[in-house]
Protein backbone atom coordinates (compact mmCIF):
# COMPACT_ATOMS: atom_id res chain seq x y z
CA UNK A 1 0.00 0.00 0.00
CA UNK A 2 1.71 3.36 -1.33
CA UNK A 3 1.50 5.86 1.65
CA UNK A 4 0.61 9.42 0.04
CA UNK A 5 2.35 12.47 2.27
CA UNK A 6 -0.24 15.48 1.78
CA UNK A 7 1.92 19.11 1.28
CA UNK A 8 0.52 22.24 1.80
CA UNK A 9 2.25 25.81 0.32
CA UNK A 10 3.20 28.49 2.61
CA UNK A 11 5.01 31.81 1.66
CA UNK A 12 8.34 31.97 3.83
CA UNK A 13 9.82 35.15 5.02
CA UNK A 14 11.93 36.56 7.81
CA UNK A 15 11.07 39.11 10.05
CA UNK A 16 13.59 40.61 12.66
CA UNK A 17 16.04 37.68 12.55
CA UNK A 18 13.71 34.76 12.57
CA UNK A 19 11.87 32.67 9.52
CA UNK A 20 7.70 32.59 9.56
CA UNK A 21 5.28 30.92 7.37
CA UNK A 22 1.85 32.02 5.77
CA UNK A 23 -0.32 30.01 3.96
CA UNK A 24 -0.12 30.92 0.51
CA UNK A 25 -4.54 30.74 0.16
CA UNK A 26 -4.21 33.58 2.55
CA UNK A 27 -1.83 35.97 0.47
CA UNK A 28 -3.05 38.34 -1.91
CA UNK A 29 0.06 40.44 -3.25
CA UNK A 30 3.35 41.57 -1.76
CA UNK A 31 3.56 45.01 -2.23
CA UNK A 32 7.02 47.83 -1.42
CA UNK A 33 6.42 50.22 1.67
CA UNK A 34 8.11 52.21 -1.18
CA UNK A 35 4.41 52.37 -3.31
CA UNK A 36 1.59 53.90 -0.69
CA UNK A 37 1.93 56.36 1.85
CA UNK A 38 1.77 55.30 5.26
CA UNK A 39 0.36 56.77 8.33
CA UNK A 40 2.50 55.90 11.82
CA UNK A 41 0.24 54.43 14.87
CA UNK A 42 1.95 54.91 18.40
CA UNK A 43 2.76 52.46 20.41
CA UNK A 44 -0.07 52.50 23.06
CA UNK A 45 -2.86 52.23 20.38
CA UNK A 46 -1.93 48.61 19.36
CA UNK A 47 1.39 47.00 20.08
CA UNK A 48 1.85 44.53 16.64
CA UNK A 49 0.26 47.34 14.27
CA UNK A 50 2.80 49.75 13.36
CA UNK A 51 0.91 52.01 10.31
CA UNK A 52 -1.99 52.06 7.75
CA UNK A 53 -1.40 52.29 4.22
CA UNK A 54 -3.87 52.94 1.99
CA UNK A 55 -4.49 51.15 -1.22
CA UNK A 56 -7.33 50.96 -3.86
CA UNK A 57 -9.44 53.01 -1.57
CA UNK A 58 -9.16 50.95 1.61
CA UNK A 59 -6.95 51.68 4.59
CA UNK A 60 -5.40 48.30 5.71
CA UNK A 61 -3.72 47.86 9.00
CA UNK A 62 0.38 46.58 8.76
CA UNK A 63 1.62 44.51 11.26
CA UNK A 64 5.25 44.35 12.57
CA UNK A 65 5.45 40.81 14.06
CA UNK A 66 9.52 41.41 15.08
CA UNK A 67 8.79 44.89 16.68
CA UNK A 68 10.07 44.86 20.37
CA UNK A 69 9.61 47.52 23.26
CA UNK A 70 12.96 49.94 21.92
CA UNK A 71 11.50 49.40 18.14
CA UNK A 72 11.82 52.91 16.82
CA UNK A 73 8.17 53.72 14.81
CA UNK A 74 9.79 54.76 11.39
CA UNK A 75 8.70 52.07 8.60
CA UNK A 76 11.56 51.33 6.39
CA UNK A 77 11.99 53.27 3.25
CA UNK A 78 11.63 50.11 1.45
CA UNK A 79 10.68 46.80 2.51
CA UNK A 80 7.84 44.18 1.07
CA UNK A 81 4.65 43.82 3.14
CA UNK A 82 2.46 40.82 2.45
CA UNK A 83 -0.45 41.28 1.92
CA UNK A 84 -3.53 39.33 3.34
CA UNK A 85 -6.84 38.12 3.64
CA UNK A 86 -8.58 36.02 6.32
CA UNK A 87 -12.30 35.80 7.20
CA UNK A 88 -13.09 38.76 4.59
CA UNK A 89 -10.80 41.16 6.71
CA UNK A 90 -7.49 42.55 4.95
CA UNK A 91 -4.17 43.31 6.53
CA UNK A 92 -0.35 43.26 5.79
CA UNK A 93 2.68 41.96 7.88
CA UNK A 94 5.74 43.92 7.44
CA UNK A 95 8.83 41.44 6.25
CA UNK A 96 12.59 41.76 6.00
CA UNK A 97 12.99 39.58 3.39
CA UNK A 98 10.37 37.42 1.19
CA UNK A 99 12.22 34.25 0.85
CA UNK A 100 9.56 32.33 -1.67
CA UNK A 101 7.50 29.44 -1.53
CA UNK A 102 8.21 26.06 0.71
CA UNK A 103 6.20 22.71 0.46
CA UNK A 104 5.39 21.41 4.26
CA UNK A 105 4.50 18.07 4.30
CA UNK A 106 2.13 16.87 7.00
CA UNK A 107 4.78 15.12 8.25
CA UNK A 108 7.06 18.73 9.10
CA UNK A 109 3.48 19.95 10.42
CA UNK A 110 2.99 17.32 12.75
CA UNK A 111 5.38 18.29 15.39
CA UNK A 112 4.49 21.76 16.83
CA UNK A 113 4.92 23.64 20.14
CA UNK A 114 2.57 26.24 20.64
CA UNK A 115 4.32 29.66 21.40
CA UNK A 116 1.29 32.01 21.97
CA UNK A 117 -1.94 32.18 20.66
CA UNK A 118 -1.23 33.46 17.20
CA UNK A 119 2.01 31.47 16.58
CA UNK A 120 3.56 27.51 16.23
CA UNK A 121 7.06 26.80 15.67
CA UNK A 122 8.66 23.77 13.94
CA UNK A 123 11.64 22.33 13.33
CA UNK A 124 12.63 22.14 8.82
CA UNK A 125 15.21 21.64 7.45
CA UNK A 126 17.02 22.15 11.36
CA UNK A 127 16.06 25.71 11.88
CA UNK A 128 12.95 26.55 13.49
CA UNK A 129 10.21 27.98 11.33
CA UNK A 130 7.20 29.90 13.06
CA UNK A 131 3.84 29.45 11.72
CA UNK A 132 1.05 32.21 11.98
CA UNK A 133 -1.99 31.58 12.91
CA UNK A 134 -3.64 34.33 11.00
CA UNK A 135 -7.56 33.84 12.76
CA UNK A 136 -5.64 35.20 16.09
CA UNK A 137 -5.04 38.51 13.67
CA UNK A 138 -8.35 38.88 11.57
Amino acid sequence: MENKTQSQIYVTFEAGGADYALPIENVRGIISTGQFPTSPLSPNEDPCIDHIIETEGTFVSILNIAKTNTASNEMPPVCPIIMLECNGNFFGILADVVRGLTNFTDEDLKIRLKVNHWLDAISFERKTVFLLNLKAFA
